[in-house]
Parts: C-alpha cells; sequence; structure tokens
C-alpha cells in the first residue's frame, strides 16, 4: 500500500497550490482536444484561473515535483508525454482515493479512524494501490480536487466515507470513477444516483440489545439518542422501537429523549435531569458508548446503583466500554470488517467482477457486560 501525498523532500504540498495544479493539469491537459505538448504561460494561467502569478508558479512547481512537466529555461513549461502515455495505458484500478467527512479529523474519532485504516490496509496488503485521504465539507463543489492529477480517471476509485451528497455522487458517475459508499448505518437512497454501497445493520444491533433487556425481564425500557425529527440518522432509536413492539410494548413518552452527542466531554446535566423522574425506565438504551458512559456518570452522581437500578446498553463497543465501571454492555460495530469490505467492493467493481449495483450489510454483536441484570424487585 503506498502513501499520500507529499512534496518534493517531503514536504506536505500547500493546499492552494495543489488545488490549482489539479485545474491546470485538468483543463490544459487531460480535458484538452489536442495533444498538449507546452502548457500557456504563467501570465495566461494566471488569467484563466484567475489567480496571482506567485500562485501559478508554486502550482507549475508541483506538476514538476510530480514529474508531468518539465520546465526549460526561456523555452516554456512543456508536458512530459511518456508521463501522460505511461498514465493512459494503465487498466487497473492505480489509486483509492478516501473522502471523509470533517469530523474524521477531530481527536475523539481517532479510535474509528485507526480501526478503518486497519481494515483499508487488509484489503490492500498485496496490492500496489495509492491511498489518499481527503476531507469533503458538504458544502464543497470543487469535487476535481478529490482526485489525484496524476492519473486518469479511469485509474482511481473512490470510497466515500459517510459522505452522501446528491451533486458528489453525480459528478463520480458521470465521469466513469468506480465508487462506493461506506455509511455506518442504513441510510435513505432518495436522490440518490444507483451506487455500491456497505453499511452496518445498527438496527439490528440494537433491535438484539432491547431484545437483551426484555428477556432479562425489564418492561420500562428508556432511549437516549437521536430520534425521528432531529438533524442525525435514527436506526438505533428504529431497532428498539421495533423490539418493543414485537414484545407489544411501547416507550413511554418520558422515556424517550434526544440525548446524544460524540463527543467524550458531553454534558451530564440533561442526563441527570431525565434519571430524577420518579418514573425513570428501569433500563435504558443508548445510541453511542459515549451516551451510556454518561448515564453510569449521571447515575452515580445521584446515587442510582447499575445494574441493579438501572441497565444501560450501549452502541459501537469503543475501548473505554470495557474499562469503564461496571464494564459496559454495549453492541459491537465491526469497523475493521466494514472498512475492509468497502474496498473488496470497490475493488471488484473496478475490475468488472460485481454483477450489478453491490449492497452488503455488516450486522453488529450484543456484548453483554456488567451494566444489564434483571431489574430490583
Amino acid at each position: 500500500m503506498i502513501g499520500g501525498d507529499e512534496a518534493q523532500g517531503g514536504r506536505p504540498v500547500a493546499h492552494s497550490a495543489r488545488d490549482l495544479a489539479n485545474r491546470i493539469w485538468r483543463a490544459q491537459v487531460e480535458s484538452s482536444g489536442q495533444d498538449m505538448s507546452r502548457l500557456p504561460s504563467e501570465r495566461d494561467l494566471s488569467r484563466l484561473h484567475g489567480v496571482p502569478r506567485k500562485v501559478v508558479s508554486k502550482a507549475i512547481a508541483v506538476l514538476e515535483g510530480d514529474g508531468l512537466v518539465v520546465r526549460l529555461p526561456r523555452s516554456g513549461t512543456f508536458v512530459r508525454r511518456s508521463a501522460v502515455e505511461e498514465a493512459e495505458a494503465l487498466e487497473s484500478l492505480r489509486c483509492i482515493n478516501f473522502v471523509e467527512a470533517p469530523a474524521f479529523a477531530s481527536e475523539h474519532m481517532q479510535w474509528i479512524v485507526q480501526d478503518y485504516l486497519a481494515g483499508y490496509t487488509e484489503a490492500l496488503e498485496h496490492r500496489e494501490i495509492k491511498t489518499r485521504f481527503q476531507i469533503c465539507t458538504d458544502d464543497r463543489r470543487d469535487y476535481e480536487s478529490l482526485l489525484w492529477p496524476r492519473l486518469p480517471l479511469r485509474a482511481q476509485g473512490v470510497v466515500l466515507v459517510n459522505r452522501r451528497t446528491p451533486a458528489l455522487l453525480n459528478w463520480l458517475r458521470e465521469r466513469g470513477v468506480p465508487f462506493v459508499l461506506q455509511c455506518p448505518y442504513h441510510y435513505d437512497t432518495a436522490g440518490l444516483p444507483e451506487h455500491h454501497k456497505v453499511y452496518v445493520n445498527k438496527a439490528g444491533g440494537a433491535f438484539d440489545g432491547t431484545r437483551h433487556l426484555l428477556a432479562l425481564g425489564h418492561r420500562r425500557i428508556g432511549f437516549l439518542g437521536e430520534v425521528p425529527g432531529g438533524t442525525g440518522a435514527t436506526p438505533v432509536y428504529e431497532g428498539y422501537l421495533a423490539a418493543l413492539r414485537c414484545a407489544g410494548l411501547s416507550p413511554e413518552p418520558d422515556a424517550v429523549a434526544r440525548l446524544f452527542s460524540d463527543d467524550p466531554s458531553f454534558d451530564i446535566r440533561p442526563i441527570v435531569a431525565y434519571l430524577k423522574n420518579p418514573a425513570r425506565p428501569t433500563a435504558v438504551v443508548t445510541g453511542n458508548d459515549y451516551t451510556a458512559l454518561a448515564v453510569l456518570q449521571a447515575a452515580r452522581r445521584l446515587g442510582i446503583e447499575v445494574p441493579r437500578d438501572l441497565s444501560v446498553v450501549g452502541m459501537n463497543d469503543q475501548a473505554e466500554a470495557r474499562r469503564s465501571d461496571p464494564p459496559l454492555t454495549t453492541v459491537a460495530i465491526p469497523r475493521r470488517r466494514f472498512a475492509r469490505a468497502a474496498v473488496e467492493t470497490l475493488l471488484a467493481a473496478a475490475e468488472g467482477k460485481a454483477e450489478g449495483w453491490q449492497t452488503r450489510i455488516l450486522d453488529c454483536k450484543l456484548v453483554a457486560r456488567g451494566t444489564t441484570s434483571a431489574p430490583a424487585r
């Protein structure tokens, strides 16, 4: 597996120069209808792309460092045709661009990132394929810079890590770039073009977690997480609700609350208020482990003993869940296998081995630990 982009000497390339280099290469070489051997002058490129000349000079230096162009004194900048012909002759996938949400750059998401990287590495262990990691915001429209300018589009693929903007998916489809959408839960495909997808059955995991509580004898089971009407996805709530309905039960209105965070420094005051309710449930299912750990903290503050007075089920099975006191009962997400499946699906699609649009669904696993028991009599 080959690493990401670096400039000469191993220094990171400035994003502005790299982005302009991408645009120059695509506009003046790849998209040109003629055999382009000489680039326009820096002055002309400055005018064409609406940027200062010094930025153009830096972008040309990036292309030169990539071995795509050569600058001859008093003659101009010329495309190295051997490099272009070599790239165009490639038929197999030579580069995978992993396009991620901005949240993946945050420190508290690194435990997920590390598992994903391990899965990607396993899938590419015996392949010489370059990997590039790009952050893509919801409002981004410059999609060309997400791809590597040193290879033609047909030699590249994309793994969209929970990035499902319709404009981006359509852009990739129109250009024939193979891609797969890797999402940690089932999502609504309305308005999206057909595509390969891999997702985790979190609804099934929440169903199993709720059924575990029901089997222990709980009948008043609450839920803390994303609920319909909010801004996030609700597969965990849907699994919780389905399990209750299968048992002939319905959630009590006061037992369901939109209390959820991906931040470990979660403010527990709303959870303290939730647990102070005299009619609080005997057990709760939460949208993730951070929320479940906050419930344990709030319970300790109020003198509520877990699991005797309150059973708690989390979601994700991160390291903190195993180290909590008591150890957290949670639903394990197969993150490494999930990431590996995304790359394997992309490789199959790029190599013509996939029949039709592929959908791979990975199941979760309930891990029963010390935060669940039968309700106190």
